[in-house]
């Protein structure tokens, strides 16, 4: 396949076909007097603006890429709404120029490619693959038995074409022959506009000198440049101050933060103080994440401790949750068959420990019945006066 270098001319009306498809029949024409060469082949699209431009046989692409795509022309001949009409017609307008005249490109007819389908079944069968590739690496081993290497140059000349193809590509875009004029437009437009935004690095590909990237380097390293001790106390007093944060110490990795303050659970008495949740955790096997949220949200629900970020003597036990609170709290009886009384829960949560279950299921399984059952027991809620 071709670029949008070969004019596209249309000589005839589209005509949809029966499937949405577009099937026409075209001729890619050489301009140079001298060298009249001539393809016939046949296209289905269903985009007419594509950038297709002809495939055709090893002959057709070795003439046209030895010409250059600029001397061809690309003649959109005739519409078919059928593909046995098309290659009807293909067949009709190559006729026996590909026998008798030299400028004819095609290699057979037409109508079914460029080879008969016995010669397509020999060449794409199996065995001939594999044929083909065993003889291609036996070739290879004789030709380089210590490997291909390349010398210095050879890779430096690689290296630099391929950054030449990919500041193309960032210039142009990826163009390909299915895509039609307006994407394309569309995403050079959408690349320039990145481009302009930042989002795309103009450097990409660019030759830096060993001097400028010293600079760099030396201009990264002044501008990552760790805050001194004394700088970061400074700061740490300053915010005090100013009532910016809660009171903050820095432990032994340099990072922020807020000293906790352990507390009896029991008496709420004061125990001990530690720069941060992690010494906490590492001295008194309480989770971090548990201890800061005791000390936000004053729930002491799986710690050991009270936890808060405020010192004082003693803490009021009262404001601190130390137990699941129940949804509802629903306080439940275990039951016997008779309706005696054998053991009072006092919400669905100490109910749900007791039969290892979860307290949702209980709960919305009261809001149908009036007993539930498990391990042979029968339990009710108790009736509130």
């Amino acid at each position: 396949m071709f670029s949008a270098d070969i004019e596209k001319i249309f000589l005839a009306t589209p005509i949809v076909g029966l499937d949405g498809r577009y099937r026409y029949l075209y001729a890619t024409v050489s301009t140079i007097l001298n060298k009249p060469y001539f393809y016939i082949g046949q296209h289905t699209t269903k985009n007419l603006d594509s950038l297709y431009r002809g495939s055709g046989a090893n002959k057709y692409q070795t003439v046209v890429k030895k010409l250059g795509e600029k001397n061809f022309k690309f003649l959109v001949l005739e519409f078919c709404q059928s593909k046995e009409e098309l290659d009807q017609l293909e067949q009709d307008m190559v006729g026996d120029h590909w026998k008798v005249n030299d400028w004819c490109m095609n290699l057979r007819r037409g109508g079914h490619g460029g080879f008969s389908l016995e010669t397509r079944k020999k060449i794409y069968s199996p065995e001939h693959v594999a044929n083909r590739v065993e003889t291609y690496k036996r070739n290879y081993r004789e030709k380089y038995p210590d490997g291909r290497k390349l010398s210095e140059e050879k890779r430096k000349s690689s290296a630099e074409k391929r950054r030449e193809t990919m500041r193309q590509k960032i210039e142009n875009g990826y163009i390909f022959p299915s895509h039609s004029k307006e994407q394309v437009e569309r995403w050079r437009l959408t690349l320039a506009r990145k481009k302009a935004e930042g989002w795309i690095n103009p450097n990409i590909g660019r030759k830096v000198s060993s001097e400028t990237i010293r600079k760099i380097r030396e201009t990264r390293a002044i501008n990552s440049r760790a805050v001194s001790e004394e700088t970061r106390k400074k700061r740490s007093e300053t915010n005090k101050r100013n009532g910016n944060r809660p009171p903050v110490m820095w432990d032994a990795d340099n990072k922020a933060s807020k000293v906790c303050y352990q507390y009896n659970r029991m008496t709420g008495g004061f125990i001990r103080e530690f720069s941060s949740a992690g010494e906490a955790e590492r001295n008194t096997g309480d989770n971090r994440c548990d201890i800061l949220r005791c000390s936000k949200e004053r729930v002491a629900i799986k710690t050991q401790y009270i936890w808060s970020h405020e010192k004082v003597e003693r803490v009021k036990i009262s404001d601190w949750r130390l137990k699941r609170s129940c949804p509802q709290s629903k306080a439940t009886r275990q039951v016997s068959a008779n309706g005696g009384i054998i053991r009072e829960f006092e919400n669905l949560i100490e109910l749900a420990d007791y039969l290892e279950t979860s307290a949702s299921i209980i709960q919305n399984h009261f809001r149908c019945f009036d007993v539930y059952e498990d391990l042979g027991c029968q339990f009710r809620l108790k009736k509130t006066t």
